[in-house]
């Protein structure tokens, strides 16, 4: 019989890439990102940026205001989020100077299905 070992976070190798107008999320995030239609967007306690997938009935709702709603394009190998207001403000909050890009590391958090950039130390490209 095969025990089955799965990965815990079920992000290995996920990172998120910030650049002057969208953060690209690498492939495996998509799992986490799921059928997202909009994401919501915020910054934790400890400077980590929280991304809530919502999906398009969610969203449709109308429990939230549609200006807190971010559109997210899923394709094959990455995901997208682009907004250059919100990546402004990102980049202001997190202190991040000049126009290059920086990667971090992504995790999922399974109680409340949010991806969380661990914006700490990230890697400049």
């Amino acid at each position: 019989m095969i025990e089955w070992i799965d990965n815990p976070s079920g992000l290995e190798g996920g990172y998120a890439t910030l650049y002057q107008s969208n953060i690209t999320f690498s492939a495996p995030c998509l799992k986490a990102l799921g059928t997202a239609y909009r994401v919501r967007v915020g910054i934790d306690e400890l400077g980590q940026i929280i991304i809530a997938p919502k999906s398009k009935e969610e969203a449709d709702l109308g429990d939230l205001d549609g200006a807190l709603l971010y559109p997210v394009s899923l394709k094959k190998s990455y995901a997208r989020l682009c907004s250059t207001s919100l990546l402004k403000a990102l980049r202001q909050r997190l202190s991040i100077e000049g126009k290059q890009a920086v990667r971090y590391k992504v995790e999922f958090e399974a109680k409340n299905g949010y991806l969380v950039i661990k914006s700490g130390k990230g890697e400049r490209q």
